[in-house]
């Protein structure tokens, strides 16, 4: 597991080496994927206002609560058979990049269901769920490249 910079420098490392790891399981009961991001805010003694990013691996709702409790933003993926009880709305007209979302207003996380091939699980502390740009997505499509825009 690596914490790197928005550059991508390295600023700690902990090798995965399969079945375990050396990081000890904490007692906030977050499960092994949500004690390497405890690991990572206490090892680096991240301040209040960080943000850090996670994939679907390391996110949970509890991760996310977590992650507000200590005043460290946190943005990622979700597995859908993580979200537990949360009512994220899938969008109903399957639309590619159209998205519905949800504000647990007690702990001010926001969940958002965005379409793309199948539907696609965020939730996040510190931002909300409007898109700030476009960008343009290369993909390879029969032997051909093709451009997408994409909100």
């Amino acid at each position: 597991w690596c914490a790197c910079t928005p550059g991508g420098i390295p600023l700690y490392c902990e090798p995965y080496t399969g079945a375990s790891t050396n990081i000890p399981e904490y007692k906030h009961k977050l499960g092994k994927s949500g004690d390497v991001v405890d690991h990572v805010i206490t090892r680096l003694r991240l301040q209040p206002r960080c943000k850090i990013y996670a994939d679907n691996f390391f996110m949970s709702p509890n991760l996310l609560k977590f992650a507000t409790e200590r005043e460290v933003g946190l943005t990622g993926t979700l597995r859908k058979n993580r979200l537990g009880s949360i009512p994220v709305p899938e969008a109903e007209d399957r639309n590619p990049r159209s998205y519905k979302s949800i504000v647990d207003t007690e702990s001010q996380i926001i969940y958002t269901c965005w379409e793309d091939r199948k539907s696609v699980f965020i939730g996040s502390n510190c931002y909300g769920s409007e898109p700030l740009t476009s960008v343009m997505v290369e993909k390879a499509q029969k032997e051909r490249w093709c451009r997408n825009q994409i909100l």
